[in-house]
């Protein structure tokens, strides 16, 4: 399925005052940059900041600050089942006089996901590139994933699937006091079969 055209690009003097380190509390000595095809992901010192841009796809819909703002609240509130040392949370972006402050008072004019910045050297690629991954951290790995999915808690809620056509039938029938017994169709056959017994009687008499 073809994706939708992105409605407006990123501003980019958001992008040029969040690459500022005064624009984040902890004043960071240099702020990084990566780019996806749906968010921005500042790198300032020990934290990451993830900016949805606002775009929509066929997938995905981030046209509104609503909606990025919605979006950046799920994604913590997902992810922090995994990992809840990581998500720190959701926080505003505000245009200042001084220019963008990430956490400021006033009106927000963008949200981002504040996270943890992990060590590079424990990504994972980093990991495998060092030849550190064996059975015994694959298997701790897979008994994670296996109790989150296990767990109750972590799945979505569902509504309770239709009954079948015929076992709704059979309750309705059941609801308006038509037993097996007392179905109009069985009751109409034993009258048949009744009439055509006594036909038989009467002529063998």
């Amino acid at each position: 399925m073809a994706a939708m055209a992105a409605t407006a690009p990123i501003d980019p003097a958001l992008i040029t005052g969040l690459c500022d380190p005064r624009a984040y509390p902890q004043r960071p000595s240099k702020v990084e940059v990566v780019q996806t095809h749906i968010s921005c992901v500042f790198l300032a010192g020990d934290a990451v900041y993830k900016v949805k841009k606002p775009v929509r796809f066929s997938f995905l819909d981030f046209s509104t600050l609503e909606r990025r703002r919605h979006f950046c609240d799920e994604e913590v509130r997902l992810n922090r089942r995994l990992a809840p040392a990581v998500y720190r949370g959701v926080v505003p972006i505000v245009h200042t006089p001084d220019g963008y402050r990430v956490g400021a008072s006033g009106t927000a004019v963008e949200y981002a996901v504040q996270m943890e910045r992990l060590p590079p050297e424990r990504l994972l690629r980093a990991v495998v590139e060092r030849g550190e991954v064996d059975d015994a951290l694959l298997a701790r790995i897979a008994a994670k994933i296996a109790a989150f999915h296990a767990d109750p808690s972590t799945r979505p809620r569902r509504p309770n699937p239709p009954a079948p056509r015929r076992s709704r039938a059979r309750c309705a029938r059941r609801s308006m006091g038509w037993g097996r017994a007392t179905h109009p169709v069985a009751t109409m056959d034993r009258r048949r079969r009744a009439t055509r017994r006594s036909r038989r009687r009467n002529r063998v008499g």
